[in-house]
């Protein structure tokens, strides 16, 4: 039986939404909720989503002796690191994580630096896989 053009372009966009995962991968952790997230809980759900989908993961328990602005989250797997900073939707940058971002951003290669907030969830979840 061939499914209807609608029902083809309704599992295209979910596709693209993140909603549908192909290849027997595991469904994505459901997406924060945006406005009342806390940065902790926004946080937590992206350290499961990455160790869903097998990257290794550092957070310092305590960050109180660490060099100020280093990003919340450092993933690596197979080639590849995330240096990642965490933000509610109106979290700003320190003067000291501007500055990390701008070293991090410039190393290219295998190693990225992204700065999300819980309304770029489905980008999370897509840079993940």
């Amino acid at each position: 039986m061939r499914a209807s053009a609608s029902v083809m372009e309704c599992i295209d966009r979910m596709r693209k939404e993140g909603r549908i995962v192909e290849y027997g991968s595991p469904a994505p952790t459901p997406v924060p909720l945006v406005d009342s997230i806390s940065q902790k809980d926004f946080q937590e759900a992206v350290i499961r989503e990455a160790e869903r989908r097998n990257w290794l993961v550092f957070h310092p328990y305590s960050s109180r002796r660490s060099k100020e602005g280093y990003p919340d989250l450092t993933l690596a797997r197979g080639n590849r690191v995330l240096c990642i900073e965490l933000k509610t939707e109106t979290g700003e940058l320190s003067a000291d994580q501007r500055s990390w971002l701008e070293v991090l951003s410039g190393v290219g290669g295998n190693v990225e630096y992204h700065c999300f907030r819980p309304s770029d969830w489905q980008t999370i979840v897509r840079l993940l896989e």
